[in-house]
């Protein structure tokens, strides 16, 4: 029963159990890891085509600002039937 005792109590079993712990979370840890960068991944190809799509999203027109004066004139000439030159 002794042996058994020293051969749980061993320092270099007990840093070996360790070890493999230790490489098990890394594995994990790891797979994580990949796991996460293929999502972010992902995420980031989704963003570039949303805003592709919102850069292509034909813009209107801007508007001109309207010269109401203007307006008036080439109205009132139009009623009197004459073409004004431009």
């Amino acid at each position: 029963m002794e042996d058994e005792k020293q051969e749980t109590n061993d320092p270099f079993i007990e840093t070996e159990k360790r070890l493999l712990q230790l490489e098990k979370q890394v594995e994990t840890l790891n797979k994580a890891l990949t796991d996460k960068e293929k999502m972010m991944n992902a995420v980031i190809k989704t963003n570039k085509q949303l805003l592709t799509e919102l850069n292509n999203v034909p813009q209107k027109p801007e508007a001109k600002p309207i010269n109401k004066d203007k307006i008036m004139e080439e109205t009132f000439f139009k009623h009197l039937g004459i073409n004004k030159e431009k």
